[in-house]
């Protein structure tokens, strides 16, 4: 992606999943955790 995006204060320095779940819309796992979505044609991350 070559992007940045702020998920977490939390999550600093863990290692964050991303499955690609459509055009353009990417899932953010944490272990088995979905966080939420990123999605690259708004260029936002979406909370679940």
């Amino acid at each position: 992606m070559g992007k940045e995006y702020f998920i977490s204060e939390l999550l600093i320095g863990q290692s964050v999943g991303l499955k690609e779940t459509g055009d353009g819309l990417w899932q953010l796992q944490y272990g088995f955790y979905v966080l939420g979505s990123v999605d690259l044609r708004k260029n936002r991350v979406i909370s679940n």
